[in-house]
């Protein structure tokens, strides 16, 4: 039941963030609000996921199932991957909040190698956790909502951006242009995708 409930609120506020995102060219605070929710059932829906895979933290943890050793592997390998993301988080937020940054476009750190970093650290941090805990509909609903940032970014460039920095955006998106995903930052989720693929199917054979 609980499953179910998470499920349905996390589906609703996806729903909302789509709508809202393509509403309104500012980021207005209900969307914030509905981020927060969001990310608060995304982290607890793992623990009620009817199909979460056994040997992983969240079976171990609801129903005292000893972990596997191949979830034991692939915990170390995405706390690894998830600990990046935070450093892409961190790095690409304190670039943000610098005043010499502010109004401007930013080359340096995160920004050199991928347009979006923090969009990229997103779904490395979400999907590494996800993983972490074993939940299938986790990870499903996760890559569903980056499917959709990664082509809302490209209405912010064309609608904002472009619009504010004009020819020192276009030479930026030239010498970065990588919208989100980097190369290594793109290894790194399929590693992490495969390897949690693999988990699905040692557990079904």
């Amino acid at each position: 039941m609980l499953f179910l409930i998470f499920l349905l609120i996390l589906i609703v506020v996806s729903f909302l963030i789509v709508i809202y995102r393509r509403r309104y060219k500012e980021r207005k605070p209900i969307l914030y609000f509905l981020a927060i929710i969001y990310v608060s059932a995304l982290f607890i829906i793992p623990f009620f996921d009817i199909l979460k895979i056994p040997g992983f933290l969240a079976s171990v943890i609801m129903e005292d199932i000893d972990p596997s050793l191949y979830g034991f592997i692939i915990g170390i390998i995405v706390i690894n991957c998830g600990i990046y993301g935070i450093h892409i988080f961190l790095s690409s937020v304190n670039l943000l909040k610098a005043e010499r940054y502010k109004n401007s476009i930013i080359f340096t750190g995160p920004f050199s190698k991928r347009r979006f970093p923090i969009i990229a650290s997103y779904h490395l941090i979400g999907l590494s956790y996800l993983i972490l805990m074993g939940s299938i509909v986790g990870v499903a609903i996760l890559s569903i909502m980056m499917i959709f940032l990664f082509f809302d970014t490209q209405k912010v460039e064309k609608e904002n951006l472009n619009s504010k920095f004009g020819d020192k955006y276009l030479k930026y998106k030239k010498s970065v242009p990588k919208r989100i995903y980097s190369t290594e930052l793109f290894i790194i989720l399929i590693l992490e995708y495969s390897l949690f693929m693999i988990g699905i199917l040692i557990v079904s054979l």
